[in-house]
């Protein structure tokens, strides 16, 4: 099979998972990212900001950590006088029963040149909420993991090399390992590990000429990790971290656009949107007690132009919510029970492109995306009672950029 090569391997993969087109069109052309500039509605605190050498150009720590939070990540997409400059990452923290934000962190943003985003809240945070892990660029231009303490209102080093970059950190849930991608130049180094407690960094994979590492993620029980490296087309594998054995691919997944799996403590233990072969595949959100157990169908997409993915379990009960994901400027949200039934759809006031379970189980938090503006990203943050109303805005991004969002309650 052909293997994918540097910065022609990620073109590939865009290709091998193109965006899917409106239903009855060709589908639409991405639009460039306007300048990035301050949000017109968020207040940062005045906490000092933290060095460079952390990985981080500002840190400031939202507070208090009690109640239900919002996070959200402004992909780094930068564009100056006509040139490519450093993208600048930012992340945002909201309380929901709050009215203003936090500018957490400014960071310099991995760009490799594709649509793939190189830090994803989902693995990147610990179970409490209180750890994440960063990827940026640090003093010396190479990129560090960071990881950072919301309780504390710390920020230190996990892993770092002189000799190559670091990027897509997925924190285990108990926030005790690292995993993330080691890039040497154009050559991937494959999968490593490190120890919150110091411990050296040691390879669980190596690189393989022509392939691409992605990190997925970690189960609850902090034993397995999700990666692939990419040959044609993304799949789905789990790692057992201490010994080294595979579990064999899930199916085939969409890395573009939205995480194809979501694990928790509780059986059924997995909910994943999955194509059912690389290409042209038919879309499945599937149920399973384990990754090695049998799949049960949730809801089946007949319409090969369809994706489904973004899945997300109630905190509260055993629903999903999922994304029906039609075009980049076109999604929709679903509610299904794990047992089996009719989906429906969630009516939001805005158009979403990334969704969440507010953490009592009772509304959802979303990403509100521009469709006509200079990003197809998103331009807010909002909550809503599933049932639609009581829609408000949390954050304002108007020059877009938005990408990813997750909730969190602290005890």
């Amino acid at each position: 099979m052909l293997r994918l090569i540097g910065l022609v391997g990620v073109l590939l993969i865009c290709c091998a998972t193109p965006p899917p087109p409106a239903i009855g069109t060709t589908g639409p052309a991405l639009p460039t990212s306007s300048p990035s500039s301050t949000p017109t509605t968020a207040v940062a605190s005045q906490t000092p900001a933290a060095s460079n050498a952390s990985g981080l150009l500002e840190f400031h720590a939202p507070a208090p950590l009690t109640g239900d939070w919002a996070f959200a990540i402004k992909a780094g997409m930068g564009v100056g006088g006509g040139h490519a400059v450093p993208g600048i990452g930012e992340l945002w923290a909201m309380p929901l029963a709050g009215t203003s934000a936090t500018l957490v962190a400014r960071y310099v943003d991995w760009s490799d040149g594709s649509e793939l985003r190189a830090n994803i809240l989902r693995r990147q945070f610990s179970a409490d909420g209180k750890r994440l892990v960063l990827s940026g660029a640090g003093s010396n231009g190479r990129y560090v993991v960071s990881l950072i303490d919301l309780g504390t209102g710390t920020v230190t080093i996990a892993a770092q090399d002189a000799a190559a970059d670091l990027i897509r950190p997925a924190l285990s849930p108990d926030g005790t390992k690292i995993a993330y991608v080691r890039k040497a130049g154009d050559r991937d180094d494959g999968l490593w590990l490190v120890n919150t407690d110091g411990t050296p960094a040691r390879q669980l994979r190596p690189g393989v000429a022509g392939l691409y590492t992605w990190t997925y993620g970690w189960t609850p029980d902090s034993r397995l990790l999700a990666f692939d490296q990419i040959e044609s087309t993304p799949s789905y594998v789990l790692l057992d971290v201490a010994t080294g054995a595979r579990t064999s691919a899930l199916g085939f997944a969409n890395i573009l656009w939205g995480e194809p799996a979501a694990w928790r403590a509780k059986t059924p233990s997995l909910a994943a949107g999955l194509a059912d072969r690389a290409f042209d595949g038919e879309y499945r959100l599937v149920v399973a007690d384990r990754a090695d157990a049998s799949q049960r169908v949730l809801v089946d997409e007949s319409n090969h132009h369809l994706i489904l993915d973004a899945p997300r379990w109630n905190p509260a009960s055993d629903e999903i919510l999922y994304r029906r994901l039609i075009s980049v400027i076109r999604t929709e949200f679903y509610v299904v029970p794990a047992s089996g039934g009719v989906s429906k759809v969630v009516p939001l006031a805005q158009h979403p492109w990334l969704a969440d379970w507010t953490p009592d189980g009772a509304g959802i938090i979303y990403i509100a995306q521009d469709t006509g503006g200079y990003s197809w990203l998103g331009v807010g943050i909002r909550v809503a009672r599933r049932d639609g109303t009581g829609d408000r805005e949390l954050l304002a991004m108007p020059d877009g950029a938005l990408s990813d969002v997750i909730a969190v309650r602290y005890l």
